[in-house]
C-alpha cells in the first residue's frame, strides 16, 4: 500500500481517567488522510495532548476505536514529539546522540545533516549532555530527531514544538 492512501480515523471514541467517571474526550469522529497537515487548537487543558497521545496509541481509549487503515496502528508506524521532553532525553547521551537515539542513520546523509545545521548554529552545543543546556536547546534535540526519523513513519505527531523555540528557529521551520 502507498502512504498516500492511508487514513488514520478515530470512530466513536471516548477517553477518561480511570479514577473518574466522567469523560474529558468524546464523541470523536475524526479521519485524517495521508499527504496532509492538521492542526489542534484550542485553551489549555482542553485534551490537545490527551488526543495526541491516543493517537499515538499512548493512551487507551474507554470506547470506541483508532485505526491506521482498518488496523490499530503499531509502534513502529508512530512518530510522536511529546511536550515534556525532559522524559525522553538521556541525561548519559550528548545532544547529537540523543538525536540519534531511535534508529540507525548515516552521518553522511545531506538531509539529516541539514536538519542539524538548521536547528544548532552553534555545533558544539551538540557535545553537550542535557543536564548542561536550556530548555530551548532540549527541545531542538527532541525536534531535530522527530524531524530526522519522519520518512521512517507513516504518521507523525508533534505536540507544541515550538513552545521553548526562538523566534529564529521558528522561522526556519
Amino acid at each position: 500500500m502507498n502512504n498516500n492512501d492511508l487514513k488514520l480515523e478515530l470512530s466513536n471514541a471516548y477517553f477518561g481517567w480511570k479514577e473518574s467517571e466522567n469523560d474529558i474526550l468524546g464523541p470523536l469522529n475524526l479521519t485524517f488522510e495521508a499527504g496532509k497537515v492538521y492542526t489542534i487548537i484550542g485553551s489549555n487543558g482542553i485534551g490537545k495532548s490527551t488526543l495526541l497521545n491516543i493517537l499515538a496509541g499512548k493512551l487507551k481509549l474507554k470506547k470506541g476505536t483508532v485505526l491506521l487503515n482498518n488496523s490499530p496502528p503499531s509502534f513502529d508506524q508512530v512518530n510522536f514529539m511529546i511536550q515534556d521532553f525532559n522524559r525522553i532525553l538521556f541525561s548519559h547521551l550528548t545532544l547529537l546522540e540523543n538525536i540519534h537515539l531511535k534508529l540507525d542513520y548515516k552521518m553522511k546523509d545531506p538531509g539529516k545533516q541539514l536538519i542539524i545545521e538548521k536547528l544548532f548554529l552553534d555545533k558544539e552545543i551538540l557535545k553537550s549532555y542535557p543536564n548542561k543546556v536550556s530548555g530551548g536547546q532540549k527541545q531542538r534535540t527532541i525536534f531535530a530527531r522527530t524531524l530526522i526519523d519522519m520518512n521512517y513513519f507513516h504518521i507523525n505527531l508533534f505536540d507544541e514544538p515550538f513552545s521553548n523555540l526562538s523566534k529564529d528557529i521558528k522561522n526556519i521551520c
